[in-house]
């Protein structure tokens, strides 16, 4: 606004004064304001800005605490994960340590097993080798005792057949020695001298007498008896005569031989 003392009256200047005035404190009020506004804008801005810095700072700490949570998670993860593999590993290890001792155990009762058999058979085999063996000694016994039997036989029918030839023979020479005293009878001696002169009729007398003592069947199988149980020697029919001649017999005719000995 222009305006000079000379063109305006006093009231028009006071009123343009007072409105100049008026407009002066409208424009310091509005300043004012405006600056309060923008102090307080700014303030606002600032708190907004600190809000937002606030926040920023909240979100960092909260991603940070995510982030360390997040970190402490996956950590413990993984420590999870490597205890479970561990476990698992150990789980294994356990696993195959007692298969390896049921496998050793397994082998070593089939090796048991197998040594129970060997065992067994090679018993088996040793009883029935000593059943052979002795079935085999039983047969050599029995073919032993057969043969012992067969022998004893053989030695037994020969002396039957010994004695037999001799009772015969003994029975046909008593009886020509009958005949013959039957023929002598007429000597006429007495039996006392016969005797004492031993004459040869008596003489026959006495060895049929002999020969009756000599083949006494008894007498010669109690002999024969005898030998045997001494031995396997078969009975000596002359040694028999002889033993019975110095012996038994008691005629005079081997009571001469004895004396004469």
């Amino acid at each position: 606004m222009e305006w000079t003392k000379s063109n305006i009256s006093q009231s028009e200047l006071e009123k343009q004064q007072q409105a100049y005035i008026k407009e002066a404190l409208e424009m310091a009020k509005k300043s004012v304001a405006s600056q309060i506004e923008e102090t307080k804008k700014a303030a606002e801005e600032q708190a907004e800005a600190e809000r937002i810095a606030k926040e920023k700072a909240e979100a960092e700490r909260i991603a940070k605490e995510k982030a360390e949570a997040e970190r402490i998670a996956k950590e413990k993860a993984e420590a999870e994960r490597i205890a479970k593999e561990k476990a698992e590993a150990e789980r294994i290890a356990k696993e195959k340590a007692e298969a390896e001792r049921i496998a050793k155990e397994k082998a070593e009762a089939e090796r048991i097993a197998k040594e129970k058999a060997e065992a067994e058979r090679i018993a088996k085999e040793k009883a029935e080798a000593e059943r052979i063996a002795k079935e085999k000694a039983e047969a050599e016994k029995i073919a032993e005792e057969k043969a012992e039997a067969e022998r004893i036989a053989e030695e037994k029918a020969e002396a039957e057949r010994i004695m037999a030839e001799k009772q015969a023979e003994a029975e046909e020479k008593k009886e020509a020695e009958e005949e013959k005293v039957e023929e002598k009878n007429d000597c006429g001696k007495s039996e006392e001298k016969c005797e004492e002169k031993q004459d040869e009729c008596c003489i026959e007398e006495d060895d049929k007498q002999c020969i009756d003592e000599l083949i006494d069947p008894a007498v010669f199988a109690k002999s024969k008896e005898e030998k045997k149980e001494g031995g396997n020697t078969p009975p000596n029919f002359n040694q028999y005569i002889n033993e019975h001649n110095q012996a038994q017999c008691n005629c005079p005719k081997c009571q001469k031989k004895r004396a004469g000995q």
